[in-house]
């Protein structure tokens, strides 16, 4: 489970040095929802590589396409969903922000 965590965040990692932004991700997501049968493609390893890589230069944005190679290469297109999740957490939007939570006071503590 570490590993997992850990590798889905490098991805995210590696999307921000990219400088993918965040509306190509989403595009990307978009699609495999839309067609789920493209990511289970991808995941499997009966579908041979080149097979892989010709789907994703007809039907994936420019930018994000040496990415989702690189993953199919590596077998790690089934961390998407995480690698999305990390990518949101810390996305170049949010830098500098602090997130927090509000609260409400009764009187006593006013």
């Amino acid at each position: 489970m570490k590993r997992l965590i850990s590798t889905a965040l490098e991805y995210a990692k590696r999307l921000r040095e990219l400088n993918i932004p965040g509306d190509i991700v989403g595009q990307t997501g978009d699609i495999f929802k839309a067609v789920p049968q493209v990511k289970l493609d991808f995941e499997s390893p009966a579908v041979s590589l080149s097979a892989k890589h010709n789907v994703i230069e007809k039907v994936f944005p420019l930018q994000i396409r040496d990415f989702l190679k690189v993953l199919c290469d590596n077998g790690d297109v089934y961390l998407w969903d995480d690698i999305c999740t990390a990518y949101r957490e810390v996305s170049p939007e949010e830098k500098g922000r602090v997130r927090c939570n509000p609260v409400l006071c009764d009187s006593a503590h006013r």
